[in-house]
């Protein structure tokens, strides 16, 4: 089964305070917020110089040089003080970085990172008991942060619930999130985003953070900033610095005094005091304190607009199904939202430049089947392709909120190839499980040379005598894969764009006919064969992927006897 919780299609940010060393030494202010951890995309720069990044390390240069937390489950971190929640995000992280006004709120998959109005108002925590004497003054810090601080501005209330003080930990699901202690991090403090699920909600504070120089209730005031969803207020342009991503929505103007601002990014402040246009911007996402208007995003439609349209699918998928809905026709600069529910664990995928097999400009697929992106359309776009997969089977129901382009785009087909038959095995271990078995080690390669991915759940392959072989629920060729059914045994690595399968072939050396059908019945390909089949040697196509060549021995093109997987010379398809 393909599991649809791809690594290139999801990332999560989340927000810290840390040390941060400018120029190889002590920064000047009182406090700095940011470390410039090696691997982090915000840098301090030495005596005010710009710096110049010249080239973008790959993915494992990048992850050797980012400082993650040592203990078990702890957090990559980036920008000198972002979490990043594991390996997949920051490859996402990276993706985004390197392969392409005041408060700002965090975006999430094209929607406000923000708690909704009943949860903004029951904002439980704890403070764990490991902070020893320094405990009192951590308890006051968060008053500080919260009843004299944010809530002081929005409707939001965060409460402590000293009963869970005892077992403050990431896994006490009795309170939203923790507040604990660190030790020897590079950072002052970390904390989360409202979109981060329970076992990352949590506010870490370095031993560090005391007497660093600036007050504790302002290093606090700005991580609980980040758990109401606010970004850094330098990651916009205007402050020249330390840009760290472009997924967020300005509430209010630029403010470099904001308690959200590094004062070593161009800010103007050295105190984390809260601003006026901090009072703004929260009141702006959560309303005024005790129950204002609510927030409005502008980028978020819940209706369709006068010039928008709307369409709904609804259906339901096997587990490790993939189903790609009909592609789209789009404006740039306009909206594109789809939203899903259902049941099981269904997620969706939506891309701008094909089907989203591995580029998909979005990917929700944060369990369960409760999905949305929102998109705006990049320039240049003509049609949106949307995708579902299910990790788990269940029912859905997508609704899709656009506005139209007004023509047809082209629909992407899968064109599937018997590409390769080996029916002759004798000497040959042909699927790499150690045994040479003249059963086991017949195979027959299907690849996808069309561009959109094939789902052959309850497939057959078939011969001259009957049905051979039913392929389990989940089998899904994406465009360039490869699918090798072998008569058996236990088939080794043929790569990563490659699906390996066992089932009874008993295909005749002296020829036959090979024929896969869908689970309605449908021919998708097929091929005949005689006696050359045997000697044990394989079938290939005379032109690599030719739906239209013929069938020859493998000998004739390479001088290897079989490739099961891959081209006739080994390379990958």
């Amino acid at each position: 089964m393909i599991e649809m919780k791809p690594w290139f299609l999801s990332m999560v940010l989340g927000g810290a305070l840390a040390a941060c060393v400018e120029g190889g030494r002590e920064a000047p202010s009182d406090i700095a917020l940011a470390q410039c951890v090696p691997g982090a995309t915000g840098v301090c720069p030495a005596d005010g110089a710009p710096v110049v990044v010249a080239t973008a390390p790959d993915f494992e240069e990048f992850e050797a040089a980012t400082y993650r937390e040592p203990w078990a489950g702890g957090v990559y971190i980036v920008n000198g003080d972002t979490p990043v929640a594991d390996r997949d995000e920051l490859f996402a992280f990276w993706a985004q970085v390197h392969g392409h006004g005041a408060l700002v709120v965090h975006r999430d998959r094209g929607a406000d990172a923000r708690w909704t109005d009943s949860e903004k108002r029951a904002l439980t925590y704890c403070v764990s008991d490991a902070f020893g004497s320094r405990k009192p003054t951590i308890i006051a810090a968060m008053i500080a942060a919260t009843d004299d601080g944010w809530e002081r501005f929005a409707d939001i209330d965060l409460i402590h619930l000293p009963e869970h003080d005892a077992r403050c930990d990431a896994y006490n699901d009795a309170v939203v999130f923790d507040v604990r202690p660190t030790y020897g991090q590079p950072y002052l403090a970390r904390a989360f985003f409202p979109n981060y699920g329970r076992s990352q909600r949590s506010i870490l504070v370095d031993d560090s953070a005391y007497g660093a120089g600036w007050p504790l209730a302002g290093i606090i005031g700005h991580e609980v900033g980040h758990a109401l969803g606010f970004r850094h207020e330098h990651t916009r342009p205007e402050s020249g610095a330390c840009f760290e991503d472009s997924s967020w929505r300005p509430l209010t103007e630029y403010d470099s005094a904001s308690i959200m601002h590094y004062p070593q990014c161009n800010g103007s402040a050295n105190d984390l005091e809260f601003t006026a246009l901090d009072a703004e911007g929260a009141a702006a996402l959560y309303g005024l304190p005790g129950g204002g208007p609510g927030p409005v995003d502008p980028e978020d439609p819940t209706e369709p607009g006068p010039d928008q349209s709307e369409r709904s699918f609804s259906g339901s998928l096997v587990s490790g199904a993939w189903l790609e809905l009909a592609p789209l026709s789009v404006v740039p600069g306009t909206t594109f939202s789809v939203t899903l529910t259902g049941t099981g664990d269904i997620d969706i995928y939506v891309s701008f430049a094909g089907p989203p097999i591995m580029d998909a400009d979005c990917a929700s697929n944060s369990g369960g089947s409760e999905e949305s992106c929102r998109l705006v359309v990049p320039p240049g776009a003509e049609a949106a392709y949307v995708a579902i997969s299910a990790y788990e089977a269940g029912d859905y129901s997508a609704r899709v909120v656009w506005t139209d382009g007004g023509t047809t785009p082209e629909v992407p087909r899968p064109v599937l190839v018997i590409n390769e038959v080996f029916a002759d095995a004798n000497t040959i271990d042909a699927n790499s499980d150690g045994v040479i078995d003249a059963s086991d080690d017949e195979f027959v390669e299907i690849v996808n040379v069309g561009e959109s991915g094939a789902d052959l759940s309850f497939a057959t392959l078939s011969d001259a005598v009957g049905v051979r072989v039913v392929l389990p629920a989940g089998t899904v060729l994406f465009p360039g894969w490869a699918l090798v059914v072998f008569g058996g045994g236990e088939p080794g690595y043929l790569g990563s764009d490659v699906i390996a399968l066992t089932g009874g072939l008993r295909l005749n050396n002296d020829g036959d006919r090979v024929t896969l059908a869908s689970a309605d019945g449908d021919t998708l390909a097929s091929v005949s064969y005689g006696a050359e089949a045997g000697g044990d040697v394989s079938l290939v196509r005379a032109r690599e992927l030719d739906p239209e060549a013929p069938l020859v021995r493998h000998d004739q093109v390479s001088t290897r006897p079989v490739s099961p997987g891959s081209a006739s010379d080994g390379s990958s398809f």
